[in-house]
């Protein structure tokens, strides 16, 4: 239910050019397609909206999705089956990400 609508919302942004709450709504609605299992789906919504925030330095919205975002780029890497183009996204999400979420609560060290 709360994807539909997130879904939705994403929709109405994209159409009315709304870009950076658009890459907001998809990263936050790949977060819930991934809490639910729906990795696939999750994955294609994720890799536009990452090859967008590290285009744009979008770091607070990166942070804003959470450590379970951390988790799916993860995940993604570790399948081998991204292009090179989004590996070297999810490499330069690293070595942007990885020094502040250091200084984050521990609740971003959780897998």
């Amino acid at each position: 239910m709360s994807a539909e609508v997130i879904h939705t919302v994403m929709l109405e942004q994209e159409r009315c050019g709304e870009s950076l709450a658009a890459t907001r709504s998809r990263l936050l609605l790949s977060v819930v397609l991934w809490r639910t299992g729906e990795t696939e789906q999750a994955i294609a919504v994720c890799k536009p909206a990452i090859l967008r925030a590290v285009k744009q330095h979008l770091r607070r919205s990166l942070l804003d999705a959470g450590p379970e975002l951390l988790s799916l780029l993860r995940h993604i890497h570790q399948q081998q089956t991204s292009d090179a183009m989004f590996n070297r996204a999810i490499a330069a999400l690293w070595t942007t990400l990885a020094p502040l979420c250091l200084k984050t609560p521990r609740r971003w060290h959780r897998d």
